[in-house]
């Protein structure tokens, strides 16, 4: 048997010879890979541009036993599945304010709007101080007043009290026509309380004799004295 050689390159120069000595076809049958220790062979034992396609096994080279660069770029793969939904991310953190906006322009008037339903009627004010009266009946009842005024029934003359001062006030007396005192009547006779005054009268009734009270006389159509209901009101200046 043979005896194996450890080292490629003596290895070489062997097989060298003996192919001189006795031909190729010599050192074709008698070198096979089992005179060749395996791991032994290195790339300097090889001749450059030596090693053909025909001597590589197909499929045999990987993408390791090249350079980078040196293979081509395979075409584009189809596009995967979409993959699952991703959890849902943090909040984000809040953005600065923006500057505030110039004002805009005033905008146009809207339509007109349907006319409101009437509203409730309100509560009657108090009259004002330009105007006091009251309603008197034949017998010096008050039946109505705006307010503070009282009366003293005197035969056919009646005291009516405001309780204010009543100069520089005009003083209006109408007759008025009530159940039971409807006859005929001429108009009320009044003046204001408080002489020795040209435009006052000397009221002879005690505590009546001031500018606060007027006096007021009724009487029938032809003129002579009689009771009847009266209106009475002092309109201030």
């Amino acid at each position: 048997m043979p005896r194996l050689f450890s080292n490629g390159r003596y290895v070489t120069a062997t097989i060298a010879l003996v192919c001189a000595m006795g031909g190729t076809s010599y050192a074709a049958v008698s070198v096979t890979g089992q005179n060749i220790k395996n791991g032994t062979v290195k790339s300097i034992d090889i001749a450059n541009n030596s090693v053909a396609s025909a001597d590589i096994k197909n499929g045999s080279l990987l993408k390791a036993d090249f350079k980078a660069g040196q293979l081509p770029a395979g075409a584009k793969g189809a596009d995967g599945a979409p993959g699952a939904k991703g959890d849902k991310g943090d909040p984000g953190i809040p953005g600065t304010a923006a500057a505030k906006g110039d004002k805009g322009d005033k905008g146009d008037p809207g339509s007109k709007g349907d006319k409101g339903d009437k509203g409730d009627a309100g509560t009657p004010g108090t009259p004002g101080p330009g105007a006091k009266w009251a309603l008197v009946k034949a017998d010096g009842t008050v039946l109505r007043q705006s307010g503070g005024i009282t009366v003293q029934a005197f035969g056919s003359g009646y005291y009516v009290d405001f309780n204010s001062s009543l100069t520089n006030s005009g003083l209006i007396a109408t007759a008025a026509y009530l159940s039971g005192d409807t006859d005929p009547r001429a108009n009320p006779v009044v003046e204001i309380c408080g002489a020795p005054t040209v435009e006052h009268v000397a009221c002879a009734v005690a505590g009546t004799n001031d500018n606060e009270h007027v006096f007021v006389r009724t009487g029938n159509q032809a003129g002579a004295a009689e009771a009847h209901a009266f209106y009475i009101t002092a309109l201030a200046s």
